[in-house]
C-alpha cells in the first residue's frame, strides 16, 4: 500500500556564498526549483510545497513561509510539518541538483506513517534529502524551543524515539548529496 505523501522543497536560505538565489540557479532547461519539484513528484509526492523564510512573488507553487526566523532548515521542517495534510513529508534542499527521483522512491519505499528515513553512511547522516513523519512535529517544536536547530541533532532523537530510521547509501549514491553553495560548483557542472 503506497502511503500519501506530500513533498517541500528548502529554499529560505540566504544563499550569501552564492551570492544570488540558488533556487532560480538554471539547470538544463528550467532552475533548480523547477528541478527539485518535479523529481519530488516522479518519486510520489501527491503536492508539493515550498518552503520560504519570507513570501517571495511570482513562484508558481505553494507557498509555507518559516514561523521561527534564522532557524536554519530546521524552521522550514517545521513549517512543512504543521501544514503537511498527509502522514508522511519528504524534504528536500533546493541545492542538490543530482539528487534523482529513484533514489527518492527507494528512501520512501521503506516509509510507514510513522517511520521516517534519513539517508545516511558511516557517521553522516543527510537530513536534508529526507522522509518525516508528521508525528515527528513535537520532536521538532521541543528542538527549536530549546535553540538546538542542527538537523543531525533532531535525527539522532528522532531515531531513539522511533520515529525515523537510517536508510544505508552505496558508494554509488553519495554523488547524489553534493551541494550548490558557492558560484563554481554551479560552473563546474
Amino acid at each position: 500500500m503506497k502511503i500519501p505523501l506530500t513533498a517541500i522543497i528548502l529554499a529560505g536560505g540566504k544563499s550569501q556564498r552564492m551570492g544570488s538565489d540558488k533556487a532560480s540557479l538554471r539547470l538544463g532547461q528550467g532552475s533548480l526549483l523547477e528541478r527539485q519539484t518535479q523529481i519530488a513528484r516522479q518519486a510520489g509526492a501527491g503536492s508539493v510545497m515550498i518552503s520560504l523564510a519570507a513570501p517571495r512573488e511570482g513562484l508558481p507553487f505553494p507557498m509555507v513561509i518559516d514561523r521561527r526566523p534564522n532557524c536554519g532548515p530546521l524552521a522550514g521542517l517545521e513549517a512543512g510539518l504543521s501544514v503537511c495534510p498527509t502522514p508522511l513529508l519528504l524534504l528536500l534542499a533546493v541545492d542538490l541538483p543530482a539528487m534523482s527521483f529513484k533514489f527518492l522512491g527507494k528512501l520512501i519505499q521503506g516509509c510507514s506513517p510513522t517511520l521516517g528515513r534519513v539517508p545516511s553512511w558511516g557517521d553522516r547522516s543527510e537530513p536534508l534529502a529526507a522522509v518525516y513523519p508528521r508525528c515527528l512535529l513535537s520532536l521538532v517544536e521541543r528542538h527549536l524551543n530549546a535553540d538546538r536547530f542542527a538537523m543531525r541533532d533532531l535525527v539522532a532523537a528522532g531515531q531513539d524515539a522511533g520515529m525515523l530510521a537510517p536508510f544505508p547509501v552505496t558508494p554509488a549514491e553519495q554523488y547524489l548529496f553534493t551541494n550548490w553553495n558557492k558560484p563554481e560548483d554551479w560552473n563546474e557542472s
